[in-house]
Protein backbone atom coordinates (compact mmCIF):
# COMPACT_ATOMS: atom_id res chain seq x y z
CA UNK A 1 0.00 0.00 0.00
CA UNK A 2 1.50 3.42 -1.08
CA UNK A 3 1.13 6.39 1.31
CA UNK A 4 -1.00 8.37 -1.24
CA UNK A 5 -3.80 5.44 -0.60
CA UNK A 6 -3.02 5.81 3.15
CA UNK A 7 -3.81 9.62 3.13
CA UNK A 8 -6.88 8.87 0.84
CA UNK A 9 -8.15 6.99 2.87
CA UNK A 10 -7.99 9.66 5.69
CA UNK A 11 -10.64 11.62 4.82
CA UNK A 12 -13.40 9.29 3.83
CA UNK A 13 -16.43 8.07 5.89
CA UNK A 14 -16.08 4.42 5.53
CA UNK A 15 -19.72 2.58 5.82
CA UNK A 16 -19.62 -1.69 5.73
CA UNK A 17 -20.55 -2.88 1.78
CA UNK A 18 -23.95 -4.78 2.47
CA UNK A 19 -23.62 -6.43 -0.69
CA UNK A 20 -20.23 -8.21 0.06
CA UNK A 21 -20.98 -8.20 3.95
CA UNK A 22 -24.57 -9.63 4.01
CA UNK A 23 -23.81 -12.26 5.91
CA UNK A 24 -21.15 -12.55 9.09
CA UNK A 25 -20.58 -14.67 12.21
CA UNK A 26 -18.28 -13.85 15.20
CA UNK A 27 -16.79 -16.22 17.69
CA UNK A 28 -14.02 -15.59 20.59
CA UNK A 29 -13.80 -12.07 19.27
CA UNK A 30 -13.07 -12.40 15.69
CA UNK A 31 -15.43 -12.64 12.47
CA UNK A 32 -16.05 -14.52 9.45
CA UNK A 33 -17.57 -12.83 6.85
CA UNK A 34 -19.59 -14.56 3.63
CA UNK A 35 -19.27 -12.79 0.23
CA UNK A 36 -22.22 -14.11 -1.46
CA UNK A 37 -21.60 -12.65 -4.76
CA UNK A 38 -17.56 -13.76 -4.89
CA UNK A 39 -18.22 -16.92 -3.02
CA UNK A 40 -15.21 -16.48 -0.88
CA UNK A 41 -15.41 -16.53 3.48
CA UNK A 42 -13.23 -14.37 5.50
CA UNK A 43 -11.53 -14.75 8.92
CA UNK A 44 -10.98 -11.12 10.26
CA UNK A 45 -8.31 -10.70 12.42
CA UNK A 46 -9.11 -9.47 15.65
CA UNK A 47 -8.51 -5.49 14.72
CA UNK A 48 -10.84 -5.76 11.24
CA UNK A 49 -13.24 -7.71 13.36
CA UNK A 50 -13.59 -4.91 16.08
CA UNK A 51 -13.60 -2.28 13.14
CA UNK A 52 -16.52 -4.32 10.85
CA UNK A 53 -18.33 -4.51 14.39
CA UNK A 54 -17.93 -1.11 14.83
CA UNK A 55 -19.14 0.14 11.57
CA UNK A 56 -22.32 -2.38 11.79
CA UNK A 57 -23.93 0.43 13.70
CA UNK A 58 -22.91 3.40 12.18
CA UNK A 59 -20.48 4.48 9.08
CA UNK A 60 -17.26 6.01 10.40
CA UNK A 61 -14.64 8.09 9.75
CA UNK A 62 -10.82 6.94 10.55
CA UNK A 63 -10.41 8.86 13.36
CA UNK A 64 -13.63 7.81 15.01
CA UNK A 65 -12.03 4.46 14.14
CA UNK A 66 -9.62 4.77 15.91
CA UNK A 67 -10.60 5.99 18.85
CA UNK A 68 -13.18 3.42 19.09
CA UNK A 69 -9.72 0.41 18.75
CA UNK A 70 -8.02 2.74 21.43
CA UNK A 71 -11.16 2.74 23.84
CA UNK A 72 -11.77 -1.24 23.02
CA UNK A 73 -8.33 -2.32 23.37
CA UNK A 74 -7.27 0.26 26.02
CA UNK A 75 -4.31 1.75 23.49
CA UNK A 76 -3.17 5.00 22.97
CA UNK A 77 -4.58 6.72 19.97
CA UNK A 78 -0.93 7.56 18.71
CA UNK A 79 0.17 7.05 15.04
CA UNK A 80 1.12 3.43 15.36
CA UNK A 81 -2.90 2.65 16.09
CA UNK A 82 -3.44 5.12 13.07
CA UNK A 83 -1.15 2.89 11.23
CA UNK A 84 -2.36 -0.17 12.00
CA UNK A 85 -6.09 1.26 11.45
CA UNK A 86 -5.07 2.46 8.18
CA UNK A 87 -3.95 -1.21 7.05
CA UNK A 88 -6.89 -2.58 8.29
CA UNK A 89 -9.14 -0.45 6.43
CA UNK A 90 -7.24 -0.73 3.47
CA UNK A 91 -7.65 -4.56 3.87
CA UNK A 92 -10.93 -4.16 4.36
CA UNK A 93 -11.69 -2.07 1.25
CA UNK A 94 -9.71 -4.57 -0.95
CA UNK A 95 -11.99 -7.31 0.11
CA UNK A 96 -14.70 -4.98 -0.78
CA UNK A 97 -16.21 -5.72 2.69
CA UNK A 98 -15.91 -1.78 3.27
CA UNK A 99 -16.96 1.34 0.95
CA UNK A 100 -16.52 5.16 1.09
CA UNK A 101 -19.95 6.81 1.33
CA UNK A 102 -20.05 9.18 -2.15
CA UNK A 103 -19.69 12.98 -1.49
CA UNK A 104 -22.72 15.41 -2.23
CA UNK A 105 -22.96 15.44 -5.90
CA UNK A 106 -20.57 12.28 -6.27
CA UNK A 107 -22.02 9.04 -8.44
CA UNK A 108 -20.17 6.12 -6.88
CA UNK A 109 -18.46 4.86 -3.88
CA UNK A 110 -14.42 3.36 -3.71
Amino acid sequence: MNSASTDTSQQHTWRINRHHAALWRSWDGEVVVYDDISGDTMKLDIIMSEIFRFMLHCPATPAEIVRHLASAFDLKADEQLRHITSLALHRLREAALIQTIPLAGSQDAR
